[in-house]
């Protein structure tokens, strides 16, 4: 799983008021907006949501359970 730490090229952490008052204020928040300021494409987005689960994601899956 990619975390979005490793992708927002610090704009999370420049900017943390603003991903908190749209938590705050229940505001919707542009998903093609963040990726922009991720610098990720809509493409590749579309490609990691719809990726499935690896044997290894698997595996480690089982392992929590326990």
């Amino acid at each position: 799983m990619i975390h979005i730490r490793n992708l927002d090229n610090g704009f999370l952490r420049k900017n943390p008021k603003k991903a908190e008052t749209a938590h705050h204020e229940k505001r919707p928040v542009s998903v093609s907006g963040m990726l922009q300021k991720l610098g990720v494409s809509r493409t590749g987005y579309r490609s990691w949501i719809n990726r499935k689960p690896s044997n290894t994601q698997k595996r480690q899956e089982d392992i929590k359970i326990f």
